[in-house]
């Protein structure tokens, strides 16, 4: 069985679709190019691969790089870009209204376009459901979700992985 960071299971083939409580909890929150540092306006990021529409950011200690990343309610994305508000968790922490939402994990979507990124972020529960397959799950629901992406440079993410 596969854990997402304490003691969460995530999917797996030989687990599927039976995480706690449908999985751990995030603060979802939006993102695109031209907000943020150099390297988001370039979209450029953390594993080095070009950031696009269906990407994430996630704190790499809990999520590595390369995972698929699926939110309850809104769908699969791919773990190529972290950052220092993601990994402080500071979204959780700032607009949690409980103990569990303070200490839940952020997931920062990727949007081409602003306009997209604050459609999203309006409309979108601030607070759901995540579950998550590492680039060492195996099994046919994990090739299956990493198969959505690819396209992507996996020799820059699996890089990132050391």
């Amino acid at each position: 069985m596969t854990y997402a960071g304490d003691t969460t299971p995530v999917k797996t083939e030989a687990n599927p679709g039976q995480a706690t409580a449908g999985g751990r909890l995030a603060r979802v929150t939006a993102y695109w190019a031209g907000e943020g540092d150099y390297y988001t306006g370039k979209c450029i990021s953390a594993t080095g691969v070009h950031l696009h529409d269906g990407h994430c950011a996630v704190d790499p200690s809990i999520i590595p790089y390369g995972s698929v990343v699926e939110i309850a309610g809104v769908g699969k994305y791919l773990a190529v870009d972290t950052g220092s508000a993601v990994v402080s968790r500071t979204a959780a922490r700032e607009g949690g209204h409980t103990s569990a939402e303070r200490n839940a994990l952020v997931v920062d979507l990727f949007f081409q376009s602003r306009s997209e990124g604050e459609k999203f972020a309006a409309a979108a529960s601030k607070y759901t459901s995540i579950t998550w397959w590492t680039p060492a799950s195996t099994g046919m629901l994990a090739q299956a979700a990493r198969s959505l992406f690819a396209e992507e440079d996996w020799s820059k993410i699996h890089s990132k992985q050391l």
